[in-house]
């Protein structure tokens, strides 16, 4: 409040103060400029042409709500990578009622730090990066950056990702005989008892906490043997192996429940399983870091993480991110991971200067301060005493 008041004050008198040289008889507050209703612009220098009045608001009998007669023009969308948003193209406007906290004093918007233009709709970023936007003092960084411009991203990234796993199962339908045509995948008989198959049997899978889907892969004689694959989406973690095999046997546990809870005369049209046949056979775990990490990272910073497992789940982390195999020790500087990638940014100390890809180098100010003078005094001895030589 006192700040806008300051700002009132300060519009009364009009012109320009000691600082920025403002035109067009814009005032400045210390920070900026502030512009009459017929300028805008950093230093007041483009013209808007004022052709609407103020918009009145009225209010709904019937709701309650009050709606203005003018439209309102919203909050520009803040540019990562321009210290100062370009200058609005000049249109037709009102110059009310203004926005993002701004104060209406007559005709003119008094903006709030940090905004500015005829409705305080153009914000200045004073070089906050990545999304991040100036708080009056500083820049208030969006989340994964910091930094003084917000230009570091940080070193660990907490993931929920997920592993997809497989696990190839053959089971037997016994009130079924098997048919040539049931060999080739591609004939109607086939695709019309996967349709089957599928159906009933994810049944009892789908109770299974992971459990994703399943697909026929093969029918064999005797009476009829179903060979399927069961594809499962496991939280990801240094433990996803041994989730893999506790889903794995719930899965057959689940299928076996079903088949002996069945009730099977002859001619059932279910299909009918022997509960005591459940082979499994092949299985795997995929995952791809680097495509997870890229997926969660902020965009454009995804070569620079690498994805790690651990026991609570998976994190991307930087090679500033300390304790792992490929951390980058900056010895006495600080890593940091700008967007063109991890960086050892080294100290200057009173007494030392800290230098070297890695910060490992240190230098003595005081050092050198001494060994200059002494450098040159041995210098001058050296140049007397080949002089006296010759003489």
């Amino acid at each position: 409040m006192a700040t806008f008041l300051l700002l009132l004050l300060l519009s009364s008198l009009g012109g320009s103060t000691a600082g920025l040289d403002c035109l067009n008889g814009g005032t400045y507050d210390g920070v900026k400029c502030i512009c009459p209703p017929t300028h805008y612009g950093p230093r007041c220098e483009e013209s808007l042409e004022i052709a609407t009045p103020l918009p009145t608001r009225a209010t709904s009998a019937a709701t309650g709500r009050t709606t203005s007669t003018a439209s309102t023009p919203t909050m520009e969308s803040p540019t990562a990578t321009s210290s100062r948003p370009s200058s609005p193209t000049p249109t037709k406007a009102s110059p009310g009622p203004c926005l993002n906290g701004g104060l209406l004093n007559g005709s003119l918007c008094l903006c709030p730090p940090g905004f500015w233009g005829p409705l305080c709709a153009s914000f200045d970023h004073k070089g906050c990066q990545n999304g991040g936007i100036w708080a009056g003092t500083s820049c208030r960084c969006a989340r994964d950056f910091w930094g003084p411009k917000c230009e570091f991203v940080v070193n660990v990234i907490e993931v929920s990702a997920e592993a997809e796993a497989w696990l190839d199962l053959t089971v037997q339908v016994t009130n079924r005989n098997f048919t040539a045509e049931l060999t080739e995948p591609s004939s109607q008989a086939s695709k019309d008892f996967a349709q089957v198959f599928t159906q009933q049997v994810q049944l009892a899978y789908q109770k299974v906490p992971g459990y994703h889907n399943l697909t026929v892969l093969q029918l064999r004689p005797g009476s009829i043997l179903v060979h399927h694959r069961v594809r499962m989406l496991i939280p990801l973690s240094a433990n996803v192996e041994a989730a893999f095999g506790a889903i794995s046997e719930q899965l057959v546990a689940a299928f076996r429940g079903a088949a002996q809870q069945q009730s099977c005369p002859t001619g059932a049209t279910p299909l009918c399983f022997n509960a005591s046949y459940a082979e499994r056979s092949k299985w795997g775990i995929a995952t791809d870091e680097a495509e997870i990490c890229r997926q969660n990272v902020p965009a454009g910073f995804g070569p620079h993480f690498s994805g790690h497992a651990t026991q609570a789940g998976f994190q991307c982390v930087t090679q500033c991110a300390q304790g792992y195999q490929d951390s980058l020790d900056c010895k006495h500087g600080q890593c940091q991971v700008p967007r063109s990638g991890p960086r050892c940014s080294c100290p200057e100390t009173a007494v030392f200067w800290f230098w070297g890809t890695r910060c490992d180098v240190r230098i003595s100010k005081v050092g050198l301060g001494i060994g200059g003078p002494l450098a040159i005094a041995v210098a001058a001895a050296v140049a007397l005493a080949v002089v006296q030589v010759r003489k």
